[in-house]
């Protein structure tokens, strides 16, 4: 997989959070079709976040009930523009957290010592 994103120009995707954030490691340009049936709509609120922050465009399922070429024009439109292509994959690399583990393990071992401090 990570050789096909890498060749990619632009990801076509759910929005799953995990599938989300590698494609934010990548700064790959993304286009979001959140299903809204899963539990409580959350692929939609993820896709809001990042269609809000300029990180991606959504197609709804809706939008390609109604027109079943949005898509590819939608695609062939970014494809068109250096520009778009390039802002939206710097501002979806924004969500990207590099050093993550790093962090959590940091925060994780501050708590367990202070826990200990207290005994």
């Amino acid at each position: 997989m990570a050789e096909v994103l890498a060749a990619a120009d632009i990801a076509v995707t759910r929005a799953g959070a995990t599938t989300l954030l590698e494609l934010a490691a990548l700064h790959k340009p993304t286009m979001i079709i959140p299903n809204g049936h899963l539990t409580g709509g959350h692929q939609l609120k993820n896709a809001k976040v990042y269609q809000d922050a300029l990180a991606a465009l959504i197609v709804s399922e809706d939008e390609l009930d109604k027109d079943n070429q949005i898509l590819a024009r939608k695609i062939i439109g970014v494809l068109k523009s250096q520009k778009i292509l390039k802002g939206l994959g710097d501002n979806f690399g924004k969500f990207a957290k590099p050093n993550a583990a790093k962090d959590m393990a940091k925060i994780i071992l501050t708590t367990v010592r202070r826990q200990g401090r207290r005994k």
